[in-house]
């Protein structure tokens, strides 16, 4: 996830600027509070319930998918929200600089819930003991963004952040 995330940052400071990569990050980050503040904290509790009954199947399977639902019940009016009123807020909260995230968010709001499968994923993978795997699929999905990256920078900002959603892709996928 951190070469992931750097590969996005190197490729726009690289071809847009360091100004282009404050923008892109501003978006990056305000996209990622909602879901780190209930995925985060759901990944704890879901860690330890599926750590204690890791060898019955559809017990892990219910409380995986229990949880999925918990947590995008409660995030998925945060991120309407914020595809609604991403400009108005940017520009309100930070000024009109940082208007440029605007258009970013409105476009990274859509790995929203790819991210929250990806993240209770995780403790299904770290509860069973199957890091490897994931670890391998995480892989996958940073050479995915590589090709992507590549695809999308002729599009600008807008282009990279639909990359980095075309990205988030796979992992959901096949870590769901």
């Amino acid at each position: 996830v951190y070469l992931r995330n750097q590969s996005c940052n190197f490729t726009i400071s690289q071809f847009f600027g360091t100004e282009s990569v404050g923008l892109f990050n501003k978006a990056d980050s305000l996209n990622k509070k909602p879901r780190g503040m209930l995925s985060g904290s759901a990944y704890q509790v879901i860690f330890r319930a599926l750590s204690k009954v890791q060898e019955n199947k559809g017990q892990s399977k219910y409380l995986y998918l229990r949880t999925l639902t918990f947590v995008s019940t409660y995030a998925l009016p945060f991120y309407v929200g914020l595809w609604w009123v991403a400009e108005p807020f940017i520009v309100t909260i930070y000024g009109q600089n940082w208007a440029g995230a605007a258009p970013v968010l409105k476009i990274l709001v859509f790995t929203a819930l790819l991210d929250i499968i990806n993240n209770q994923s995780g403790a299904v993978s770290a509860a069973r003991k199957m890091l490897g795997r994931e670890l391998g699929i995480q892989m996958a999905a940073w050479a995915c963004l590589i090709i992507a990256i590549i695809i999308g920078y002729r599009w600008g900002l807008e282009g990279i952040a639909w990359a980095f959603v075309a990205a988030s892709l796979p992992p959901a996928l096949l870590m769901g």
